[in-house]
């Protein structure tokens, strides 16, 4: 936090504030979600077969072996292209944290405040202003929110017996954000996004389906936060005055 301020005015004189504070915020509490691709699909798997008759991955008893290959070698490859039901298509023997994918550990904060005050034995003013910056939580194609708001205080003693005053604050804020909505995107972040799935093909395009069961993955929120589809903006202002009834 950095504060500058003048002398205390004097009657004719102008008071200056200025502060500005530059933040960074964690969350306050820690996951632990499944990241072992193995472990994740058998368990799926088991689930889905008791109740649908099918599993869910649909993958072969090979693959489940390459998965559980893959709890203590890491050095294999996470995707290989194999031809199946006619056609060579990708499948996926990942361990990908998607928590750590769609989010960052931490988000920046920038507040810039600025006031003038002064008068005289007729007037008293206040000016002040603030300006708010907050990046979030999503990696890419990240979240941001902006605010300002302006206050303007005034007294004006006209005589011995007549005094007046006004007071108006101005507030405005943006929130621009990837995905779909803010709640949205939390929830789809962990829907059919397995950790033997990984975020990106061979290619370099996004995972967005898997043709062993045709599932989205993720719902496929990961291919639009990569490619920037369907960024939304919230704004909403404000705007407040009171006046104080003349006083004698």
């Amino acid at each position: 936090m950095i504060l500058v301020t003048t002398k205390t005015a004097k009657n004719g004189k102008l008071t200056v504030n200025y502060g500005n504070n530059f933040s960074k915020s964690y969350s306050t509490v820690s996951t632990d979600f499944i990241t072992d691709g193995y472990t994740a699909a058998m368990l799926n798997d088991e689930a889905f077969l008791v109740t649908t008759g099918n599993t869910y991955t649909r993958y072969t008893p090979a693959d489940m072996e390459e998965l559980k290959k893959r709890q203590t070698d890491k050095s294999l490859p996470t995707v290989v292209i194999d031809n199946r039901n006619g056609r060579d298509q990708y499948v996926y023997y990942g361990h990908t944290d998607w928590w750590k994918e769609f989010f960052l550990p931490a988000q920046d904060g920038m507040e810039h405040s600025l006031s003038l005050s002064g008068g005289t034995e007729k007037v008293d003013f206040l000016v002040s202003g603030r300006m708010y910056s907050k990046a979030g939580m999503m990696r890419y194609n990240r979240d941001k929110y902006n605010s300002f708001n302006v206050r303007t205080k005034l007294t004006v003693r006209a005589n011995k017996w007549l005094t007046f005053s006004n007071n108006t604050q101005f507030m405005s804020g943006k929130y621009t954000y990837p995905g779909w909505d803010p709640n949205t995107n939390f929830v789809n972040s962990t829907v059919h996004a397995l950790p033997s799935y990984v975020p990106q093909n061979p290619d370099g395009t996004a995972t967005y389906i898997t043709a062993l069961n045709n599932y989205q993955i993720g719902d496929g929120l990961f291919s639009d936060l990569l490619y920037g589809k369907n960024k939304g903006v919230q704004r909403w202002n404000e705007l407040m005055s009171s006046w104080g009834l003349p006083s004698r």
